[in-house]
């Protein structure tokens, strides 16, 4: 990497820039698991398992709706309802 008169920085500030960001990036990768940790916690003090079940399949594994249903063998409408009941 060329550090040009243009852009007034030395090498070093290039560095320490890259280490930044780094320690940045780690930071919000440590609150994302910290936050993950929390609502899976939420999720499994559910006392309804398919309240949990539902639940997990779509906001800790990323699952689309269609997918959930056929996990758990329901209907796709009923997937819909059984998540709004989980959430209230």
């Amino acid at each position: 990497m060329q550090v040009s008169p243009k852009t007034g920085g030395s090498f070093e500030n290039i560095i320490e820039r890259i280490i930044i960001l780094g320690q940045d990036i780690n930071k919000e990768i440590d609150d994302y698991v910290d936050i993950k940790h929390k609502i899976i916690n939420q999720i499994n003090g559910l006392n309804d398992y398919r309240y949990v079940e539902v639940l997990y399949k779509k906001y800790v594994e990323f699952k689309r709706f269609e997918e959930v249903a056929v996990d758990m063998n329901y209907t796709y409408q009923y997937t819909i309802e059984l998540h709004g009941y989980a959430l209230n």
